[in-house]
């Protein structure tokens, strides 16, 4: 009689370690140890600051990771910061740890990491491509309230705020999308509540279907890109109806004020995708009923000496094509038509706000005969009626320089010399 007890006893003992384990699998458990292994492998990976809140471990499930900060100096002037609110990795542990085992060479501890996602985020995308198609226990990963702020002499530049990212593997790829609350380049552009599907295997990134909203403006992209060349292989953007007013007001414009309408389309083109100086684009911009206001341009010497009334300057449209290299904007023809006058411009803009302008205008009829006679006979006469004047514009937008064609001054002087005869024969009549 015993002997049968016993066994049922063991049986039972058994059964209950095995449910226990089979439990443990499935149940997350929590280790101050476990946020240590955390920090001290972000440290290891290049972090030079790591905080951690807490990892939860589930050995059947997979790793959840809340409240992770890190931060990477990059040299004695730059710099950059991330932030993770939650971060949920899919996968059966114990067969992923299995799996590592077979490959030694999968962790090189002398990466740093961090560096290379700033030099390089695209090998980083390729890696972690290969190695989430390449590990059949990896399943999804959850990524939400990511951001990520650069800093300059620690001027705040590049930031990403509010970015939630889910990620699937499919047939040898991965695929996903993110929404993102706010994209921010200071003094450039604020693209907010933008989404985008994407995929990347071993050779290409795709984002697909982007959509957001930048000033009041709808923005769309689209971009293909080669991840061991990191470069673009082709893309789409386009902004319809930004609102210049807006503009002006978030970037902090310091000096004058716009309103109007953008539009632009830019079909990007083959170039290395690491740095925004090495994009290069093609396409046109229309600006609609723009009005712009005491601007720098507006309150140089010889725009003040012209008349005052150049203060205030509305065009029905500007519009023109153009090409995106070397962080610059270069202009074929820029056409706009106004009220008080129309121009024609060539030359180029710089991403930094440098301006290289050749510029040609004409003044209307009606805004011409308001001007002083020395300043109406100093220009051109024009088969409209109005006045025709060419000047070059450099320097930049907050400092910019008009230089008058030569050919001004030769007529002012003309007409002064002829004034001045004018005024003696008068005396002497």
């Amino acid at each position: 009689m015993n002997k049968p007890y016993r066994s049922e006893k063991i049986l039972t003992l058994v059964f209950f370690i095995l449910a226990f384990l089979v439990l443990l699998g499935f149940l997350p458990f929590r280790l101050k140890a476990l946020n240590r292994v955390a920090q001290d492998a972000l440290l290891n990976a290049g972090a030079d600051s790591v905080r951690v809140e807490r990892v939860s471990v589930t050995f059947f499930k997979g790793v959840s990771v809340k409240g992770l900060e890190t931060s990477k100096k990059i040299n004695p002037r730059e710099e950059y910061r991330t932030s993770i609110e939650r971060v949920d990795i899919s996968s059966n542990l114990l067969l992923l740890a299995f799996w590592a085992l077979g490959k030694p060479d999968l962790l090189n501890l002398e990466r740093d990491i961090f560096m290379e996602i700033y030099e390089n985020p695209f090998a980083l995308v390729s890696d972690a491509s290969a190695l989430m198609t390449g590990a059949k226990p990896f399943k999804k990963v959850i990524i939400n309230d990511a951001g990520v702020e650069f800093f300059e002499r620690k001027k705040p530049g590049l930031s990403v705020s509010g970015a939630s990212v889910k990620i699937d593997k499919k047939h040898n790829a991965v695929w996903g999308k993110m929404n993102v609350r706010q994209i921010t380049v200071p003094a450039l552009a604020k693209v907010e509540n933008f989404s985008v599907k994407f995929g990347a295997d071993n050779e290409r990134f795709f984002l697909m279907d982007g959509s957001g909203t930048v000033y009041g403006g709808k923005l769309r992209a689209d971009a293909s890109i080669d991840l061991k060349s990191a470069s673009v292989l082709e893309g789409k953007i386009t902004i319809a109806e930004l609102d210049l007013e807006q503009f002006c007001v978030q970037t902090k414009l310091p000096q004058g004020r716009m309103s109007g309408k953008v539009n632009l389309s830019a079909i990007l083109e083959e170039s290395n995708a690491s740095a925004i100086d090495s994009v290069k684009a093609s396409g046109a911009i229309n600006v609609r009923s723009l009005t712009a206001i005491n601007l720098p341009l507006q309150n140089t010497q010889i725009m003040n000496f012209v008349s005052p009334e150049l203060k205030t300057l509305r065009f029905s449209e500007i519009r023109g094509d153009f090409t995106l290299s070397r962080s610059k904007l270069r202009f074929k023809e820029i056409k706009g038509s106004g009220d008080i006058m129309n121009f024609k411009s060539t030359g180029w803009v710089g991403l930094d706000a440098s301006l290289n302008q050749e510029f040609e205008g004409v003044f209307s009829k009606d805004f011409a005969s308001t001007l002083s006679g020395l300043v109406r006979s100093s220009l051109e006469a024009d088969t409209s009626g109005g006045r025709r004047f060419n000047c070059k514009i450099s320097g930049t937008f907050e400092n910019p320089r008009v230089d008058i064609d030569g050919s001004v001054y030769g007529r002012a002087a003309g007409a002064a010399i002829n004034n001045a005869a004018q005024g003696l024969r008068n005396l002497f009549k």
